[in-house]
């Protein structure tokens, strides 16, 4: 995984309809616009992504996307990922995983994230609040 400013490839997986509706909630607008202000990462083979979001200068906060006919890739572009954020001085990777996400919990899981707390109804769902796991992953 690899730092990048190529918004349009960010978009391009953001965006895609096979993983667009795992990422967003019910009201958010189609075409996603990445937000300023984050790192993304991408992977060599353009089908993984990772938006790293600063918290305060300990923690971030991180969202993965990966393609389908990349998902057997998905545990090594993890793992690639929070080596290259606890290079940078991070101490904390966090994660919000919405409870019908279950494929993405086990993954999390899987990396080594522990369920530190559930941040109750917080996301709109196919028109039901949602509840959402906080998950944590340390240096150590």
């Amino acid at each position: 995984m690899i730092p990048t400013q190529d918004y349009e490839a960010i978009k391009r997986i953001f965006n895609d309809e096979r993983i667009y509706g795992y990422l967003v909630d019910d009201l958010t607008p189609k075409d996603i616009e990445p937000p300023q202000g984050c790192v993304y990462l991408m992977s060599e083979d353009g089908d993984g992504l990772v938006m790293v979001v600063p918290r305060n200068s300990v923690e971030a906060e991180v969202h993965i996307a990966v393609l389908p006919e990349a998902r057997h890739k998905a545990y090594y572009y993890g793992k690639k990922a929070a080596d290259w954020i606890f290079e940078q001085g991070v101490h904390k990777i966090t994660a919000m995983i919405p409870q019908t996400n279950q494929q993405v919990l086990k993954y999390c899981l899987k990396l080594g994230f522990q369920q530190e707390g559930v941040n109750r109804m917080s996301f709109l769902k196919d028109g039901k609040l949602q509840d959402q796991f906080l998950l944590g992953l340390t240096k150590e």
